[in-house]
């Protein structure tokens, strides 16, 4: 075992001797100050399970505490969704609790709380299945002391819980330097600087696109954008030679769910419109003009939702609503549910953390990186608060079924407060279809005689 390995695997040994003597939960009476500088931050580490929130002085409304773990966990009390913020649930706070996988939450300054507070924080955190460490400062009053050992028998001491989070570098701030600094939750890395891909692109005709940019660009971006150009047409030559037919309708509606396909899979808009030339020449090598209107087009695209555009970081940001309905809600919006057809998932519809979702009818939803962890925490919601498997999904937070017009104000203030765009300025109870690209993306075909 490494110098490294051998502090780390002592203190994972003292904290289970501690949690086991305890019964999951560990009392920590610091009554000579030891923790007095004790760091939540430097003790909460999301991606080890572990959550740490200091009491505030003077806490008495029971709102307060569960609001305080909730924000800990990653809930802004900022966000309100066009509603009121979330004022402290325990329901809530433990849904969130269990959707982390958290596996400790430590309370900083618990003999700050009231015996009754006490009380009512360890009986609802028993629904976390998390092992809960009280460290507190100062003498008990006797109601206190009651309180705490009617869950734990013994109070342990200050040393003995350094020793069992000895593996947590720079726990206590010395005097006169700054608290450590909070482990950094995982994020998408930066975008990478050196992407030859321009941000511009000629404004030309498709039968001379390709050497205007060879003209225009730096050689860099243009070999990217030509390799892009290239192996796009020749997919798109394929694809209409075998779904092009001589029904103007069906062509229209084909051409627009294949082109609906690359928008979404598009990184940027000038990967988006080099893939649109593309098409272009190929439609246009086999006798059809595909037509674009690129003023509409520049228009409808600036305000257009886009799947390649979505990262696990920016469905984080929904975890910071209190309410785990509104996360649901546009992790299945982004994954193609009409929100019409809401009512249609069932708890029981919900598999594999929230990856996967099928319908009644036998349609299956693939959720995106990063939203399956919204729908998996709705469902524990809705555990939590009794549904059984046929019950529907998403509800709000007293369980009523959520109306058309509340789901399209969740996925419409998820956009104006996080930047997360799912429909488009407009939220429809029907996803557009194929007939719509020719007035609102400017874009329609027509073949050559």
């Amino acid at each position: 075992m490494s110098a490294v390995a051998a502090p780390a695997a002592a203190a994972v040994d003292a904290r289970n001797a501690l949690l086991s003597a305890g019964g999951g939960i560990v009392a920590v009476h610091d009554h000579d100050g030891v923790l007095a500088r004790l760091s939540p931050e430097a003790l909460t580490d999301p991606a080890a399970g572990v959550v740490a929130f200091r009491v505030r002085p003077g806490t008495r409304r029971p709102g307060w505490l569960p609001a305080d773990l909730h924000t800990a966990l990653g809930a802004d009390q900022r966000l309100t969704g066009w509603g009121r913020p979330g004022e402290g649930d325990w329901a809530l706070a433990a849904t969130a609790a269990l959707a982390q996988n958290v596996g400790h939450i430590l309370v900083l300054d618990a003999w700050l709380l009231t015996p009754t507070l006490l009380r009512d924080l360890l009986s609802n955190l028993q629904s976390t299945a998390a092992a809960l460490w009280l460290v507190g400062r100062g003498a008990l009053s006797d109601d206190q002391h009651d309180a705490v050992t009617e869950w734990v028998a013994d109070l342990t001491d200050p040393h003995d819980f350094l020793r069992a989070w000895a593996d947590r570098p720079s726990l206590i701030a010395e005097p006169g330097r700054p608290l450590p600094a909070p482990t950094p939750a995982p994020v998408t890395p930066p975008e990478d600087l050196s992407d030859p891909w321009p941000h511009r692109l000629p404004d030309d005709d498709f039968t001379t696109f390709r050497a205007t940019c060879r003209d225009l660009l730096e050689p860099t971006q243009f070999t990217a954008l030509d390799e892009h150009f290239m192996a796009t047409a020749v997919t798109a030559r394929a694809w209409f030679a075998e779904h092009l037919t001589r029904v103007t309708l069906t062509d229209e509606q084909n051409v627009a769910a294949r082109l609906h396909q690359v928008w979404q899979d598009s990184p940027t808009i000038p990967h988006f419109l080099t893939a649109l030339k593309a098409h272009q020449v190929a439609a246009f090598s086999l006798g059809w003009f595909l037509k674009v209107d690129r003023d509409q087009l520049l228009g409808t695209v600036a305000v257009s939702p886009r799947r390649a555009a979505r990262t696990p970081a920016l469905w984080a940001r929904l975890g910071g609503y209190a309410s785990p309905h509104r996360g649901a809600v546009c992790a299945l919006v982004g994954a193609g549910l009409d929100v019409a057809d809401l009512g249609d998932v069932l708890v029981e519809s919900v598999i594999d953390a929230g990856r996967t979702v099928i319908l009644p009818s036998g349609r299956r939803l693939h959720i995106e990186e990063g939203a399956h962890r919204l729908v998996h925490a709705q469902k524990l919601a809705r555990h939590l608060n009794g549904a059984h498997g046929d019950d529907p999904l998403v509800t709000d937070p007293d369980g009523r079924p959520l109306s058309e017009r509340a789901a399209a104000t969740v996925v419409m203030t998820a956009r104006l407060e996080l930047g997360l765009n799912l429909t488009g300025l407009r939220v429809e109870r029907r996803s557009p279809t194929g007939d719509r690209w020719a007035s609102r993306w400017g874009i329609s075909i027509q073949e050559l005689t």
